[in-house]
């Protein structure tokens, strides 16, 4: 195993977390869209489209529409609510 300095290390963890901070919303609207199309599958679906086993992927790309401008403006006031978390808690450690 090869040697890293300490502040290389420290550079490699901050550049993985931003890279994770923002890969997040993607991740999650893909675990989103597999639980609609789960939902869908068992049958979890609008009346007015039918209610078979099949998994309806017009429906399934109907509500992922609907959902889609949700989950970056959550993400955004999460990441902002944990933001003015961790300045508080910074400022009384001090």
């Amino acid at each position: 195993m090869k040697y890293v300095g300490m502040h290389t290390q420290q550079v490699q963890n901050n550049l993985k977390s931003v890279l994770l901070l923002l890969l997040f919303p993607c991740i999650l609207l893909g675990v989103i869209y597999v639980f609609l199309v789960i939902c869908n599958s068992l049958g979890v679906t609008d009346p007015m489209y039918g209610g078979d086993t099949r998994v309806n992927w017009d429906y399934v790309n109907y509500e992922m529409l609907q959902v889609l401008p949700w989950v970056p403006r959550e993400l955004l006031r999460l990441y902002l609510l944990l933001l003015l978390l961790l300045r508080h808690i910074r400022c009384h450690l001090r």
